[in-house]
């Protein structure tokens, strides 16, 4: 009943590496991991038993206690105003730059065309949604009123939103977009904002942090797995293409999009080209050797 971790190195065969039974990434990472990461090491794969896994959050508004939507609301509101400032929102937008034109590509080739419309929801500052416009696409972006002060995009551009309530279904998208937004949203939100989502559009582009990831408010982090199903209980099959074209390419791109951002298209079949519960080597060192 332990946890597998399965080492990939540069030939991409999976080598058992040892099983431990562990219950978040920081002290597998911490206390495990380093006695086995080496240069022909490139990913590390936790494999736990059940493919949707909670782990209590060091978020005061931690899944494992009782808060009622309205007070989490308030807590998430100022969690986020006193965390997320002009400095980190200004540093947010500029990484959208080199990560927007990283992805777009990718996701040109596999849906055919630059998708015409797009909705980015917990979008920040709208860094995303700034430089789809620039690349010609009818782009919008949706997050609570925090945001709204530093917004790098004209309001016209922005819907002002409690992504813990149900979205707004009044149109429809060529493609929605949400990029490390779902692990702040309260785990019994999280079937319901992928519904939604999948509501908005028939290709959704889609990252979330995973157990043991660092950030603030973090009070609803899953494997990939969980997210692959509950997409796939909706009928989106998961396409993963985004982590193998980006996994070489960090530090040009933030490790979380190479480590755990999926394409999920309505019927398609899916595919996976790399293992789904995986982590990125920036990601392991983040925690192991904390600067």
């Amino acid at each position: 009943d332990g946890t597998a971790l399965i080492a990939l190195d540069r030939h991409r065969r999976y080598e058992p590496a040892a099983l431990r039974h562990r219950t978040n990434l920081t002290s597998s990472a911490g206390r495990l991991l380093e006695a086995w990461f080496d240069g022909s090491i490139e990913a590390i794969r936790i494999a736990t038993d059940s493919p949707a896994v909670a782990y209590r959050s060091r978020s005061p508004t931690s899944p494992n206690q009782s808060v009622r939507p309205t007070e989490r609301n308030q807590l998430l509101q100022q969690s986020h105003v006193k965390a997320y400032d002009a400095t980190f929102m200004a540093e947010s937008a500029a990484a959208a730059e080199r990560n927007v034109a990283r992805v777009l590509p990718i996701v040109i080739t596999e849906v055919g065309k630059l998708p015409s419309s797009v909705i980015d929801v917990g979008c920040g500052p709208g860094g995303w949604v700034l430089e789809l416009v620039k690349a010609g696409v009818d782009a919008t972006g949706m997050d609570g009123a925090w945001a709204a002060p530093n917004l790098v995009i004209p309001q016209e551009h922005f819907i002002a939103w409690d992504l813990e309530q149900s979205l707004p279904r009044d149109r429809r998208y060529a493609m929605a977009v949400t990029i490390e937004t779902a692990e702040h949203l309260s785990p019994e939100r999280g079937p319901g904002f992928v519904a939604d989502l999948c509501a908005l559009s028939d290709v959704v582009l889609f990252s979330a942090a995973v157990p043991g990831q660092p950030g603030t408010h973090h009070v609803n982090l899953r494997w990939q797995t969980y997210w692959i199903d509950q997409f796939q209980a909706v009928g989106f099959g998961v396409v993963d293409c985004i982590r193998p074209a980006l996994w070489d390419v960090v530090p040009a791109v933030s490790w979380p999009l190479a480590q755990q951002c999926f394409l999920f298209v309505k019927g398609a079949k899916p595919r996976l080209s790399l293992p789904a519960n995986i982590v990125h080597p920036a990601c392991y060192q983040e925690q192991a050797f904390p600067r």
